[in-house]
């Protein structure tokens, strides 16, 4: 994902360059941006792609136009409306030595690579050009995405940001969608990893996952239809089994078979919790981590509240490590304890035990003054009880938290994550509870939970850097900072087994390379037509 800021918020077009060389060396700015007049204007050089996004006007602004009958919408090409959605702020890393300029309260925008047209009030908003170019730049070994804005305007001028790319790991169970979505009506196009799978139901009801992409001419599968037990093409109306096999080709005739060369890359899959999961890899079965387990799942003393879906402009890794603080909770949250005042839980040592072979977590006691009122004075009448805590994680993208008010009451929170690119993740949130049974309560929790899950996302999207650091030594680390260190020596394990994805790579393959996360079929089966992701060390 490509994120712009708009360096000043004024009237006419921002025209924002990506630069795309291979250099190693400082930034500079290689495409000077003039001011932009009309967005038919496009700057030489070889660019990419284009998009469109709105920049707040002023009042007066938006009354004059209203006046006029000026629509700023109309006033760009209808050819490159793949525009963009808004966002609150995302944090930027100003690269040194260069001028950013301010940093104003602008809106934030971004090119998914997943196009949709938002509904946007022409009278609130003027359209820019928006234009990419591949670009990478050395620095500790991440890629940079360098962003230029120029505004037009009395008050534009130019800056510099820049964001990282953000690792991915392959070789593990991923939510795709909540098994409610799946059919066999329609197929379903997730992106997850940066990639595109496509999730159907044959006519018995089993649910497959697909890699997206046609191998005849590059047709997205998930714009296709179901068929039977296949996925239909959209553009030549090939045929693709659950596993993956070309069954029909129709210029070829019903009864000719398809080469065996036609075939895409086909996924493992379970329903559980209401999740579909797919495997992402090609690890044979007696090597894969399981999905992580909800054991309370089917117990007749806990409820499940409904499984709650949605997603957060931030990295996932940032969001595990959010559920893996023990320290932040009384600041970020205060409702839900005592407000940054009773801080003896983080005096206690934090004991990390591992959660199978895949991860680790900790319970730890704090004492918790007596809660006021709400559901917490329901589950607690205490006044000078221990309360344990704590939460987990299994595998990159998995995490639980474990609220122990008594013996009795209790709430354990799952959040199975997707990576929808590097930038996005979309949560699976699977919130079991052992009092409050009555189904009536289930909206009222539901609703606690968004409100503090909000309260994170409020933070998470202003971390700077985005993603966590690369090394240690660019944070100041404290003792109750050990489950996310934990956390990340998983993740470098899990790097030097060959699972993470090269990001840097698959940025300079995208656009020329159909590419696929290798499944299982890859080891015993050769000549398959899309190429397998790099990864690092590989």
């Amino acid at each position: 994902m490509f994120v712009a800021h708009p360096v000043e918020q004024c009237g006419g077009f921002v025209l924002v360059l990506v630069d795309a060389g291979n250099a190693h060396h400082e930034p500079c700015l290689v495409q000077r941006s003039d001011v932009v007049t009309h967005a038919e204007k496009r700057p030489a050089g070889r660019w990419t792609g284009g998009a469109a996004f709105g920049v707040q006007r002023a009042a007066a602004e938006r009354a004059a136009d209203r006046s006029s009958g000026q629509r700023g919408v109309d006033q760009f090409p209808a050819g490159n409306e793949r525009s963009l959605r808004f966002h609150g702020h995302l944090p930027w890393q100003c690269w040194s030595g260069l001028s950013p300029g301010s940093h104003p309260a602008g809106p934030l925008v971004e090119y998914p690579g997943i196009f949709q047209r938002p509904a946007i009030d022409p009278f609130d908003h003027v359209v820019a050009a928006f234009w990419l170019q591949h670009y990478r730049v050395g620095r500790h070994g991440d890629d940079l995405l360098l962003l230029a804005c120029s505004a037009s305007g009395r008050q534009g001028h130019s800056g510099w940001y820049a964001c990282y790319i953000h690792p991915m790991y392959m070789n593990f169970w991923y939510p795709v969608a909540a098994c409610s979505e799946v059919t066999n009506e329609a197929p379903l196009t997730v992106r997850i990893l940066s990639l595109d799978f496509v999730a159907f139901r044959d006519s018995a009801g089993n649910p497959h996952v697909l890699s997206d992409t046609c191998i005849h001419r590059g047709g997205s599968l998930g714009q296709g239809k179901v068929r039977g037990d296949c996925v239909q093409c959209p553009y030549h109306g090939w045929q693709f089994s659950g596993e993956g096999r070309c069954v029909l080709i129709p210029t070829l005739g019903a009864d000719e078979t398809p080469p065996a060369r036609a075939k895409v890359d086909s996924y493992p899959v379970q329903e559980q919790y209401g999740i579909l999961f797919a495997f992402l890899g090609d690890l044979p079965a007696s090597e894969r981590p399981p999905i992580f387990e909800i054991p309370e799942y089917t117990a007749a003393d806990w409820r499940a509240n409904k499984l709650k879906v949605f997603e957060v402009d931030y990295h996932y890794e940032r969001s595990i490590e959010n559920a893996l603080d023990p320290a932040h909770n009384e600041f970020v949250h205060p409702k839900q304890g005592t407000p940054g005042m009773l801080l003896d839980f983080r005096k206690n040592p934090i004991q990390m035990d591992p959660i199978g072979e895949w991860g680790s977590g900790f319970l730890i006691p704090f004492t918790q003054k007596t809660p006021e009122g709400g559901l917490l004075a329901q589950a607690n009448s205490w006044s000078t009880e221990v309360v344990r805590a704590g939460s987990g994680h299994f595998g990159p993208n998995a995490v639980v938290t474990w609220l122990k008010f008594t013996k009795e009451n209790m709430f354990h929170q799952y959040f199975y994550e997707a990576p929808i690119d590097e930038n996005r993740t979309r949560i699976f949130f699977v919130n079991m509870r052992h009092f409050l049974m009555d189904p009536a309560m289930d909206d009222r929790i539901v609703n606690i939970n968004m409100e503090i899950a909000q309260e994170d996302i409020n933070l998470l999207v202003r971390l700077n850097p985005v993603r966590t650091p690369e090394t240690m030594t660019r944070e100041v680390l404290m003792p109750a900072d050990r489950p996310t260190v934990r956390y990340r020596e998983f993740l470098k394990d899990w790097e030097k087994r060959g699972w993470r994805l090269d990001m840097k790579k698959m940025r300079e393959m995208r656009g020329d390379v159909a590419m696929a996360i290798p499944c299982p079929a890859r080891r015993t089966e050769k000549n398959w037509v899309l190429d397998e992701v790099p990864r690092v060390g590989r």
